[in-house]
């Protein structure tokens, strides 16, 4: 496994610790996902579980039930107190919250999260044309001054939320998350945080960096190209489909 995925298991480990062991006042009281995660053995502590080699972290994780695959379309990585999270290290791992989606799909989210398209197509536009006169180059930080999405905070942070959060193009996600559970070190309970969602985009607005990549299109993509032009792939001079990204830097 790499070191997200080490982390990550780390994390859900030392969570399912502190509730074993009533630590941090009692405050989590159960801990799992679609059910409660089991007991670790009684005589392991913080020390010995960060000594792990990644075998027996493992087996430690089936032991009491951890899975490292969630339910597609799954929002949340962790329940607690019934409440679920999305697990995020902001600093270290510099997540990658939407990942190469096509126009199509990003109109579909628009339509899922409430929000018209029309100031997306029109921000892709500037930002294309910027790409075009050589005043940007590759991926730009939304907060950038130079960036056409700089004062579009309440528009996109609604985008960033619901697909973070809520669900995808496809819809409303069935394992939704109502937090994100931020850390540094998954042992050290002093560096978790926990965002409200309108917290999230406020702790993370300053770092999101945007991307147009160019890539092969599906076949079934190509079908809907007959039906209905790709206006972004003609924007940025895509031979395929122009597909947008956006993550924490």
């Amino acid at each position: 496994m790499n070191a997200k995925e080490k982390n990550e298991l780390l994390l859900k480990l030392m969570v399912v610790l502190v509730r074993d062991r009533k630590a941090m006042q009692g405050r989590i009281r159960s801990v799992g996902y679609t059910r409660e995660y089991g007991e670790l053995p009684r005589d392991l502590g913080v020390y010995t579980l960060g000594q792990l080699p990644e075998d027996e972290l493992v087996r430690l994780a089936a032991s009491v039930q951890i899975r490292k695959m969630k339910p597609l379309g799954a929002k949340s990585d962790i329940y607690m107190n019934d409440v679920g999270y999305v697990i995020c290290n902001f600093t270290q791992d510099r997540p990658v919250i939407i990942d190469g989606l096509t126009r199509e799909e990003m109109v579909a989210v628009c339509r899922q999260a409430n929000l018209p398209c029309e100031l997306l197509d029109q921000r892709m536009r500037e930002y294309a044309e910027l790409r075009r006169s050589g005043a940007v180059t590759g991926e730009i930080a939304i907060a950038d001054p130079a960036s056409p999405f700089k004062a579009d905070r309440d528009y996109l942070g609604k985008v960033i939320r619901y697909y973070m959060f809520e669900g995808s193009e496809s819809g409303p996600s069935m394992f939704p998350a109502e937090c994100a559970f931020d850390y540094t070190d998954p042992l050290n309970t002093n560096t978790w945080i926990i965002y409200e969602p309108e917290e999230t985009i406020e702790a993370i607005w300053d770092r999101l960096v945007l991307s147009v990549s160019d890539s092969e299109a599906r076949a079934a993509e190509q079908a809907s190209d007959a039906l209905s032009p790709d206006v972004w792939s003609e924007w940025f001079g895509c031979k395929g489909k122009a597909r947008l990204t956006i993550g924490v830097k």
